[in-house]
């Protein structure tokens, strides 16, 4: 379940830099839940919420930006869930994680499971 979690929170911070990302109940769910397996403090969570919104960086690349922050965010909450962030690990979340390719839940749930 942190796996998926984690894979979910990592689309958001991917589909940041093309523009903002709703700040669903999902998400807060998502952030709620990686918070409560990691203890501690909760400001990377509360910043990868803000960040979702387009008035978190003005300027030209704020997609940019944001994404940048928001993939720096993710990292910790990758930590804190006890991962560590190998590129063998990379992969795995690149591999699970959606793409314009491959965009079915059911098949990225099979192959994490592996």
């Amino acid at each position: 379940m942190t796996f998926l979690a984690l894979v979910a929170a990592k689309e958001i911070a991917d589909e940041r830099a093309s523009g903002p990302v709703e700040q669903s109940a999902a998400l807060r769910v998502v952030l709620g839940y990686l918070h409560g397996v990691s203890g501690g403090d909760r400001r990377i969570y509360d910043d990868f919420w803000r960040y979702c919104r387009d008035d978190a960086f003005p300027g030209d690349h704020s997609g940019y930006a944001a994404s940048t922050h928001m993939f720096s965010c993710w990292q910790g909450m990758v930590r804190r869930a006890g991962i560590r962030l190998t590129i063998d690990m990379m992969e795995r979340f690149n591999s699970v994680a959606r793409s314009p390719v491959r965009d079915n839940f059911a098949s990225r749930v099979a192959k994490a499971a592996e």
